[in-house]
């Protein structure tokens, strides 16, 4: 039966790492699945992870990121354009092929994004998608990539649980990416559009009982599709990629993996996260019932930049990961202390929601 498989691929570590590598085919009923960190910066991390596993099971996978990296590493705000990466073959206007030992240029320095150092560590090419032509744009390289892969299954993966979020809750440090990324995926043509929630509260940011009402809602809509657990197969090549890749979120599972529970700080201790054995699952889920339930990635939809998208949140009074990155300079970023960085976020907020509580009031 395949309900025992699934039970013991959770709770067996060796089941799961030997004899149930058919399971990935039996759950998402596919042989080919377009795999897209959407989170961007280390989400790619654990995106190729999961996409590995997919191969082990005899899956055809296509690896793909969004490329928005973290504020200390990137001199510019907001993603990177993909004109601005060297060593790619561009497919469509949207989308590219970044091959191993691709680099960027920002404000005249070389960045080397994750998904080019990922690629690098599997020895094949990644596809990058714009994220500056808004959920239009980024629909539009989702759709391309069913198309040129001939894939029914997207699964966009995020690493925390943030893209659970309504968007609303004062933790949330970067609703723009996800939201735009969960709008993507549940608007494209993909027969099966998915939601891998990864290592729930690895990023320091929503609380875990927020994450688990959330999913919780999502089971209410007949939105579940499988929970998994990591394997030895997965640990070892996580340990692979993590030593060359700048990511905090996805190096917590292997931390737990190694018998770390308990507090963890993160971002220089301006995040904190209980780790447990919920760091070590991967809860999928059906994005187009998660989308229903999400006002922010409905707010953007239909965007044709992500100014605009942008826009439509700050309307809400929502203060997104682009607003922070356009209030701290780059000379500030090499100097400036996580501290810093807390208080001109919550500056920041405090400014939008007074001016969109302000047009709120003359409309």
């Amino acid at each position: 039966m395949v309900y025992n498989k699934l039970f013991l691929s959770f709770f067996d570590s060796e089941y799961a790492g030997g004899s149930s590598k058919t399971l990935w085919r039996e759950v998402l009923g596919s042989n080919c699945a377009v795999v897209i960190a959407i989170g961007g910066g280390g989400d790619i991390v654990s995106a190729a992870v999961l996409g590995e596993s997919m191969r082990a099971s005899g899956m055809r996978v296509v690896l793909a990121s969004i490329v928005w990296e973290r504020l200390i590493l990137d001199p510019e705000p907001g993603p990177i354009k993909l004109d601005n990466i060297y060593l790619i073959e561009h497919e469509t206007e949207n989308l590219a092929l970044a091959l191993p030992g691709c680099y960027a240029i920002r404000a005249g320095r070389v960045v080397v994004p994750q998904a080019c150092k990922v690629a690098s560590i599997l020895r094949q090419p990644i596809h990058v998608l714009e994220m500056w032509r808004g959920e239009l744009g980024l629909r539009q390289a989702v759709n391309d990539l069913i198309q040129l892969s001939s894939c029914d299954t997207v699964v966009g993966v995020d690493v925390g649980g943030d893209v659970l979020a309504t968007g609303f809750e004062d933790t949330v440090w970067s609703p723009l990416a996800d939201q735009l990324g969960l709008a993507a995926i549940a608007n494209s043509k993909a027969e099966q559009a998915i939601v891998a929630v990864h290592s729930i509260g690895a990023d320091g940011e929503l609380p875990l009982d927020t994450m688990l009402e959330r999913l919780n809602e999502i089971v209410k809509l007949r939105g579940y599709i499988w929970a998994r657990g990591i394997t030895r197969d997965d640990a070892r090549l996580l340990e692979e990629i993590v030593e060359k890749v700048e990511t905090e979120a996805s190096r917590v599972q292997l931390e737990v993996w190694r018998g770390k529970v308990g507090t963890i700080k993160l971002r220089g201790g301006t995040r904190m996260l209980n780790a447990t054995i919920l760091n070590l699952v991967t809860f999928l889920i059906d994005a187009r019932k998660l989308y229903t339930i999400s006002p922010l990635a409905k707010a953007v939809t239909g965007t044709t930049s992500l100014e605009e998208a942008r826009e439509k949140m700050n309307e809400m009074c929502v203060f997104t990961e682009y607003d922070l990155e356009e209030m701290i300079s780059f000379e500030s970023r090499k100097h400036v202390g996580y501290d810093i960085v807390v208080k001109a976020r919550r500056v920041g907020r405090q400014w939008v929601k007074l001016i969109c509580t302000r047009q709120n009031k003359l409309i």
